[in-house]
């Protein structure tokens, strides 16, 4: 499939994908459902220097292959499920969580450990958590590391800090890839079993 920018289209955005730079159009990225893509600073400088880049890239960087994808976005239904900006249906306010007897566990999904673990250092997570535990549920934070070298020092230190205050981790990733890495799973032995 043959793609070129409508000249009549402005806006257009220089997007680096795998196999090439393009210029691709706002009405290019429309059609097709795709949206320019950003990458944290410090999880660029993470991948790029833990000698995993070659592996990573396919992570990260967008593929010409997606303008032929049948796939979509909205991959959790966030524009069918959004109460507010940055809050599904499916993540009730914790208010109303802590109240019901029979959970025993409130859990939170986030890469945010792999793109910017510093954000742990809130001052008010602490707290947040604290609540949790008081209120007689365990308080579980699933990463999403899909690969050894997206496992910063930062993001080691977070969650061994998160692990003494007594907040559990599980990760989801690929299985498969996960299956292959040796070197990953002897780190979530050290890391969440200890």
């Amino acid at each position: 499939m043959e793609i070129t920018a409508n000249p009549l289209d402005c806006r257009a955005h220089v997007l680096k994908f795998i196999e090439e730079t393009r210029v691709v159009s706002e009405s290019e990225l429309r059609v097709n459902n795709i949206t320019p893509y950003h990458v944290t600073k410090f999880y660029r400088e993470q991948i790029t220097k833990s000698a995993y880049y070659e592996q990573l890239k396919y992570i990260v960087e967008p593929s010409v292959q997606e303008f032929e994808s049948p796939g979509t976005l909205d991959t959790s239904g966030e524009h069918d499920n959004t109460v507010v900006p940055g809050l599904q249906h499916k993540y009730k306010i914790l208010d109303h969580l802590l109240p019901i007897n029979h959970l025993s566990s409130i859990r939170f999904g986030t890469k945010m450990l792999a793109y910017q673990p510093r954000r742990f250092e809130d001052s008010a997570l602490p707290a947040l958590f604290e609540r949790i535990l008081k209120s007689g549920k365990t308080p579980i934070i699933v990463t999403h590391f899909d690969h050894v070298g997206e496992i910063s020092c930062d993001a080691e230190h977070k969650v061994r800090a998160l692990r003494a205050q007594g907040v559990q981790f599980l990760n989801q990733s690929d299985a498969d890839r996960l299956s292959r890495c040796t070197e990953l799973k002897d780190l979530w032995s050290s890391l969440f079993l200890d």
